[in-house]
């Protein structure tokens, strides 16, 4: 199994190669967060003959939040200043949260 992600201008090219199949998904950034541009893994491969526990855990591991947390670091790592209310700057001593 490998699994890869390039994020490049707010969109996520995502690669999962299992059982010596490739599968990609691509997710783009919204104003409302991200939103999948094609299905889930675990939609393509149902059709492999996975069980419902395979097909579930690769949901819950590779689903939408894993995705959208790495464009916003991905965000934040082009645009250092802007960070969110919920951002916290780590310093030497303290935290401070803006």
């Amino acid at each position: 199994m490998k699994y890869s992600i390039e994020i490049e201008n707010g969109v996520a090219k995502e690669t999962l190669v299992f059982n010596n199949k490739e599968y990609t998904r691509t997710t783009a950034t919204t104003d409302y967060g991200s939103s999948f541009v094609d299905m889930e893994f675990s939609e393509q491969m149902e059709n492999e003959g996975l069980s419902d526990d395979t097909l579930n855990k690769l949901y819950d591991t590779l689903g939408g939040f894993f995705v959208s947390n790495l464009l916003d670091i991905a965000d934040q790592e082009k645009n250092p200043t802007e960070l969110t209310d919920q951002t916290k700057v780590h310093t030497n001593e303290e935290e401070i949260e803006r």
